[in-house]
């Protein structure tokens, strides 16, 4: 920690800031807010239209009045920026239902990505911690192995997977970010069935006195492990999804 606090500090000199541009901004709640606003009174407005006849033979008008109800009506230049924004809310509020999917999906991920620090350490508090006769390590220090996983994996994705991953697919990108969030949700999930297999060796030593009662803390390395690999598809993979597909507020 000492050493990240100092790199910080001797780093911030490099840091360029800009100033913040005299537009006013909305917070993005309220935009969110508005944009389903106006979604639903145009959901609701619509149902009011009624349509001519297929009957008439005059069908340059029925297409003219349609194109009117769907365009805006052109403003003054003061007021145009406004009217624009209105106008696209409705397209900003089907973006955001549409991502709410994905977004409950990724839920599921926030749960398991929890148990290291609730369910797992409560399996290392009933493990044998000791390294020999002198060590003993905390059950809550294996966490540190995510993060050495993480560090470890990030250089190898960009280098070793990517690659690989475009080979097999015959292009350059490799895989999606759809793609590589669903690749670490499945690997969070083959993390969840191996804590299950370990805890029930663990229930079993425990009721039997010829294995001394007590797993050895390292059993739980590779959930921890996997664990650490999916958050290195999932949660990059998320952030980049959202990132790109939100529109700016």
């Amino acid at each position: 920690m000492a050493v990240s606090v100092a790199a910080f500090f001797c780093c911030t000199p490099l840091y360029k800031q800009r100033q913040p541009r005299a537009v006013h901004r909305k917070p993005c709640r309220d935009s969110v807010l508005k944009a389903l606003k106006s979604l639903l009174a145009s959901v609701t407005g619509a149902r009011k239209i009624t349509l001519p006849s297929r009957d008439g033979d005059d069908d340059t008008d029925i297409v003219s009045e349609l194109e009117l109800q769907e365009k805006p009506l052109k403003l003054a230049d003061q007021k145009q920026e406004a009217a624009m924004g209105e106008a696209a809310a409705p397209s900003v509020a089907k973006i955001i239902v549409r991502l709410l999917p994905i977004w409950t999906m990724l839920l599921m991920f926030a749960v398991i990505f929890q148990q290291p620090m609730t369910f797992f350490t409560k399996q290392g508090m009933l493990m044998d911690h000791r390294v020999g006769a002198v060590f003993v390590i905390p059950p809550a220090m294996l966490q540190s192995s995510i993060t050495v996983s993480i560090i470890l994996l990030m250089p190898l994705y960009d280098t070793v997977v990517v690659p690989l991953a475009g080979l097999v697919a015959g292009h350059g990108k490799g895989i999606t970010v759809l793609q590589r969030i669903g690749v670490g949700m499945v690997l969070s999930i083959v993390a969840m069935a191996v804590a299950a297999l370990v805890e029930a060796r663990r229930l079993r030593a425990a009721a039997s006195s010829s294995s001394g009662g007590r797993l050895s803390i390292f059993w739980l390395l590779p959930q921890y492990v996997l664990l650490g690999v999916s958050d290195v598809f999932t949660v990059v993979g998320m952030q980049e999804f959202f990132y790109t597909q939100v529109p700016a507020p």
